[in-house]
């Protein structure tokens, strides 16, 4: 992935996207847990931290001391429903209070 769009959740940037997409927040939730139930995943419960690449991502790996998130974890395209569960080693932190790079330095 040489480049990704990560919106933060909370944001009117995400508020935006969501408000446009066919799947909202609470319908990827339910897709999540159902999807984690029916693969004896742990993580059904992840908070949603960011949209990336048009897929809601459920994270259970973040440290807000630092803070970072993984981007291991459940994602939910908005705009199918797909669900899969991805993982991968690198983790994002803020970059500012305002916006998230990833920690590679991936954008």
């Amino acid at each position: 992935m040489e480049h990704m769009e990560i919106i933060h959740y909370g944001t009117e940037a995400f508020n935006s996207f969501e408000n446009l997409s066919p799947i909202k927040k609470e319908e990827a939730r339910k897709l999540c847990i159902d999807f984690c139930n029916k693969n004896d995943i742990k993580g059904g419960n992840s908070p949603l931290f960011f949209i990336i690449d048009s897929f809601y991502v459920f994270s259970p790996y973040n440290n807000p001391k630092i803070p970072e998130v993984s981007l291991t974890g459940i994602w939910v395209n908005a705009k199918t429903g797909e669900v899969k569960y991805i993982k991968n080693h690198q983790k994002i932190r803020p970059e500012s209070q305002f916006g998230w790079r990833s920690r590679t330095g991936l954008q």
